[in-house]
């Protein structure tokens, strides 16, 4: 008998070969996330930047503090004195204690000259 080409023996032992198919997909980078996570990205950089602001806002109040102008000090008022005299021995024989005075009164809430003793009084910086 012939061979036959069809055969199942035949067919059985020869490869098998596939022609390639060409791809219709290209392929896309993935660059896009779940919208879960994308939300979860932004609001790290929210707290981020919010972190971020409150720490210089916090240094520049510091060094605001720090300036050596803007110090105040605290005095304890002893019988006998006045703002006159406590102003003149911050600005010296030479300054005018006026504007101290102002600033005295005006840090301490004062209405009157009078002065119990004890009190502490707030001596903005001179």
């Amino acid at each position: 008998m012939e061979a036959n080409t069809c055969s199942s023996e035949s067919f059985l032992a020869r490869p098998q070969t596939r022609l390639a198919r060409p791809q219709t997909r290209l392929a896309r980078p993935q660059t896009r996330t779940r919208p879960q996570a994308r939300s979860r990205i932004r609001w790290d950089r929210v707290a981020l930047v919010i972190a971020l602001l409150t720490g210089m806002a916090g240094a520049v109040g510091r060094a605001a503090a720090d300036a050596p102008g803007d110090r105040a000090e605290r005095y304890v008022v002893r019988p006998g004195d006045t703002l006159w005299d406590i102003a003149r021995a911050r600005v010296g024989l030479e300054g005018d204690p006026r504007p101290l005075i102002a600033d005295i009164r005006e840090a301490n809430q004062l209405g009157t000259a009078v002065l119990p003793a004890g009190r502490v009084l707030v001596l903005p910086g001179v």
